[in-house]
């Protein structure tokens, strides 16, 4: 797992609005997601890249004065550690 981000919120705001958000299939087992929302981040920048965890993948996002955007490439499947074998 890697998880890389910066950001700076207004602890006086609660605000969450999703403005815009669509998705659909790459593939069978491949989806992407795409969301425009309103939050408290005044500055936010993040990338995140993970396997072996529930809807896989990556995700990166920017945010500034109130708004942010971030765009996933996951798996829809769930990983289940009862399936894998750790040796």
């Amino acid at each position: 797992m890697i998880n890389l981000g910066l950001s700076l919120i207004n602890p006086l705001s609660d605000r969450f609005n999703n403005i815009y958000n669509c998705h659909g299939t790459i593939s069978k087992n491949k989806s992407w997601e795409f969301e425009i929302l309103e939050t408290n981040t005044v500055f936010m920048i993040k990338f995140s890249f993970n396997i072996r965890t529930d809807h896989a993948g990556s995700c990166v996002g920017l945010g500034i004065f109130g708004h942010e955007v971030q765009l996933q490439v996951y798996d829809n499947r769930h990983w289940s550690a009862a399936d894998h074998d750790y040796k």
